[in-house]
């Protein structure tokens, strides 16, 4: 009676580690995903992150410090500096 719930217990346990996956790879940005907004950095930072980023074929959006209104583009990322 041991053996054969030892044999039903491993065949579960190999059942059930065997169908599972632990590494999930991740899909690539597609190039309509590839919008950040930038907000909240002192001006001089602000533009060259901008251009680097659109160099990078990146749809960028700037908010700034004394900007209230809403960004102009809907953004999948942002980098936001909360200070210096």
């Amino acid at each position: 009676m041991k053996k054969i719930f030892l044999f039903v217990l491993m065949l579960f346990a190999f059942v059930a580690c065997s169908s599972t996956q632990f590494i999930h790879d991740a899909k690539p940005i597609t190039k309509d995903e590839k919008t950040v907004l930038i907000q909240y950095f002192p001006t001089d930072f602000e533009i060259d992150l901008e251009k680097a980023l659109e160099n990078n074929f990146w749809k960028v959006s700037v908010v700034s410090n004394k900007d209230t209104s809403s960004p102009s583009l809907k953004s999948n990322f942002a980098i936001t500096c909360e200070s210096l």
